[in-house]
C-alpha cells in the first residue's frame, strides 16, 4: 500500500508540472487581459472596417487566415509566430513592427499576455 501511495503522489506531482492546472476560465481570460490589447492596439488597422495588408484581427479567423496569404503565427507556438517577432519590434523588416508607432509599442508584460493566448491555443470569447 505504501508503494502504491508514493507512486500515485509522484505521478500527481509529475503530472502537475508537465500541465499545471489554471483557476481562470480561458474565456474570461480573453475577454479581459486579451481583448483589451488587441482592441486598443490592432482592430484600428486590422478591424473589421479596415484591414491593412489583408490582415484582420479582430476574430480568430483572422488571426489563423493571416495576411496577404502568409501566416502570421503557429497555434501553440509564440516562438515560432511572426506576430510575437512583429509586437516585439524585432522584425527584420521595420513596417512589420507593429503597432508601427513606437510610442504605442507594447509593453513586454502585453507581449506576454498574447505569448500565453497563443501558446494556450487562442480561446476566444468575446
Amino acid at each position: 500500500m505504501a508503494h502504491v501511495l508514493r507512486l500515485s503522489a509522484a505521478a500527481l506531482l509529475f503530472s502537475s508540472m508537465i500541465a499545471p492546472v489554471s483557476a481562470a476560465d480561458p474565456a474570461d481570460e480573453f475577454k479581459t487581459k486579451v481583448w483589451p490589447i488587441i482592441e486598443g492596439s490592432c482592430t484600428s488597422c486590422h478591424g473589421e472596417k479596415k484591414q491593412k495588408g489583408k490582415l484582420r484581427l479582430d476574430t480568430r479567423e483572422g488571426w489563423i487566415a493571416g495576411a496577404d496569404g502568409k501566416k502570421i503565427l503557429v497555434e501553440g507556438h509564440p516562438e515560432k509566430s511572426d506576430v510575437i517577432t512583429s509586437v516585439k519590434w524585432e522584425s527584420k523588416d521595420e513596417d512589420k513592427n507593429m503597432p508601427p508607432k513606437k510610442d504605442k509599442k507594447l509593453s513586454a508584460e502585453q507581449v506576454a499576455i498574447l505569448e500565453q493566448w497563443i501558446k494556450a491555443g487562442m480561446p476566444w470569447g468575446k
